[in-house]
């Protein structure tokens, strides 16, 4: 776990959620940050403040994200009564997964391309040099 509830409902992050909808969330993000760093964050104890960072915004994207898939589920959106006008919620597809992945992309740089772990080896590293 990178974030505590705890830590998510104070500051600075003073998070909304639920402590079972953040829990959840807080599984999904540690994922991600376990996939794009290949668990180097997981092995550090204390975990690192811009980790926190990076699982927090995480978080508050997955949530949003959730929102957005609920609203776009093809329910109806918006309706009319005088002139009888309903609009139904539609899915990109495709292009709101990419869109969703991309923002977390952005988060995992923002906070971690610049990290290092114990033996220097940069915490976003996947073995190839750019």
């Amino acid at each position: 776990m990178y974030l505590t509830y705890a830590e998510y409902t104070a500051a600075p992050f003073n998070g909304t959620l639920d402590e079972a909808a953040f829990t959840l969330l807080e599984y999904q993000a540690g994922k991600i940050i376990d996939l794009a760093t290949h668990e180097r964050a997981a092995d550090e104890d204390p975990v690192r403040v811009a980790v926190k960072y990076a699982a927090y915004e995480l978080i508050s994207l997955l949530a949003a994200q959730a929102e957005a898939d609920k609203a776009a589920a093809g329910g109806i959106s918006s309706m009319s009564n005088d002139g009888v006008s309903i609009t139904y919620g539609s899915s990109s597809g495709a292009s709101a997964a990419s869109s969703a992945s991309a923002m977390r992309s952005a988060v995992l740089k923002k906070y971690l391309a610049t990290e290092v772990d114990a033996n220097g080896t940069p915490l976003l590293y996947a073995g190839v040099e750019v």
